[in-house]
């Protein structure tokens, strides 16, 4: 790979970062390519001595989000003052049990929710239990009792219990994966708000 290929790539796999630390990291790839040609090495071995694009892009997002960090130092948080601590003792009964119980609200719905997915896997896995039992034992109850209609009765038991769980795992997975991605959406949100 040659220089001009090298810095092409790089510039399309350094994309989702902002401008400024592509131009950055572009720009200092191209001087230190420049300098080892001047040395005498050919723009291919000049490229092989940076390393891989992989290690480069790792590299340069890390450094995108430390340059990100905020530059400035929060100002220091102020001393209560004395009335606000006798305020803050006197209410105690009041504004305790009151966050108390928001605390205990948030833990009940966080529980909740994550029931409800532990509920559907539980689904889930019955079905598939199920389907597994009946198209295995339907082959000893039709020896044992010499019935077709009980043989068809647990083998197609089984068939549908198995056409029911594996879209249900499916739907489980999706409806899991939404769920965190949703969460995770709004803890960035509330981090990037409180910056």
């Amino acid at each position: 790979m040659n220089k001009i290929e090298f810095l092409s790539v790089l510039k399309k796999r350094l994309s989702g970062l902002p401008q400024a630390d592509i131009d950055r990291t572009v720009d200092y790839y191209t001087e230190m390519i420049d300098d080892c040609m001047e040395e005498g090495m050919t723009s291919a071995q000049a490229v092989a001595r940076m390393g891989t694009i992989d290690e480069i892009v790792v590299q340069a997002r890390a450094n995108a989000r430390y340059s990100d960090a905020p530059k400035t130092v929060p100002p220091p948080r102020r001393r209560m003052r004395t009335w606000e601590t006798v305020l803050l003792c006197v209410g105690f009964p009041l504004w305790f049990p009151l966050t108390l119980a928001a605390a205990i609200i948030a833990l009940a719905v966080v529980i909740v929710i994550f029931a409800v997915y532990i509920v559907f896997y539980a689904v889930d896995l019955s079905l598939a239990a199920v389907a597994v039992t009946g198209i295995l034992t339907s082959p000893i109850v039709a020896f044992g009792n010499g019935s077709l209609t009980q043989f068809l009765l647990f083998f197609g038991g089984g068939l549908v219990c198995a056409g029911l769980a594996v879209p249900l795992f499916f739907a489980c997975n999706a409806l899991t994966v939404k769920t965190a991605s949703m969460i995770k959406h709004i803890i960035i949100r509330k981090r990037k708000e409180q910056r």
